[in-house]
């Protein structure tokens, strides 16, 4: 049995995801801001306390794997992993070992995040599978019963749509979003709630049943919702077969296993 210590980063638009996995068993994660200017003893303050929280030494990490979307703060993730884990990071990407074959016209376009997702989704629940990823952005990714990663969809997630709103008109309010209790608004803000939950919820529902019609999926095929508003948006998207808010950390183990130095 594997019994050693991995950490995981998953560094999104808004916010970055920290796992620490002892073997293939995910123990805990956090998550906080990503900052394009943090420094490198910032990251080693923020893990060091993270897993001290775990009584976990950071002399016990034995390999890091990395999922980057904002290129910028790549060099000090980089140098944090060399001065506080003494270990050169594994790099999510199109270019190593994975467990699924990209098949779209550009590979190196797909972001290591979606790839993550990707291996995640189809090796933890077998293909066919859809990945709904709630994020900065809403990504949806399709892979075959094959393991073959077959492109997807890309849109503005809710709370960049809410602050677009805000941002581009005159008189609409900035909102706090939850659930509505009505579909109709009766006020300004009631109708702005309603309109971005409801708007991604039917959304996602159309989305879903327009690829799996265009894939030919069959009805073994399952839908993953994950990303940090997966528990929230889910709830009334009926095509959701599983929510899995680890499901990113879980494919970046996954990949590591690949491509990790036994």
């Amino acid at each position: 049995m594997n019994d050693n210590y991995y950490l995981a980063f998953d560094i999104g638009n808004t916010q970055t995801s920290v796992g620490i996995f002892k073997g293939m068993k995910l123990l805990k994660s956090w998550r906080f801001d990503t900052v394009k200017g943090r420094k490198t003893n910032e990251y080693i303050s923020l893990i060091d306390g993270f897993i001290k929280q775990i009584n976990v030494s950071s002399k016990k990490i034995k390999a890091f794997i990395i999922s980057n979307v904002v290129p910028e703060t790549g060099k000090e993730v980089r140098k944090f992993s060399q001065k506080y884990l003494n270990i050169i990071p594994i790099e999510a990407g199109n270019k190593i070992n994975l467990d699924i074959k990209i098949v779209i016209d550009n590979p190196e376009e797909l972001g290591a995040d979606r790839i993550a997702n990707a291996v995640g989704g189809f090796k933890e629940y077998k293909g066919p599978v859809i990945i709904v990823d709630y994020g900065t952005a809403t990504t949806y990714d399709c892979v075959s019963e094959k393991g073959e990663y077959l492109g997807g969809i890309i849109l503005p997630g809710i709370k960049i749509s809410a602050e677009v709103l805000y941002l581009k008109t005159a008189k609409l309010p900035k909102v706090e979003i939850i659930k509505p209790l009505n579909i109709i608004g009766k006020n300004t803000v009631d109708g702005i709630n309603s309109g971005l939950y409801y708007g991604t919820i039917f959304q996602t529902e159309g989305i879903i049943r327009a690829l799996k019609k265009e894939l030919k999926f069959k009805e073994n095929s399952k839908v993953i919702a994950t990303g940090g508003l997966s528990g929230f948006l889910s709830k009334d998207v009926k095509s959701i077969d599983i929510v899995d808010p680890f499901l990113t950390l879980k494919g970046l183990r996954l990949i590591l296993e690949k491509n990790i130095d036994k």
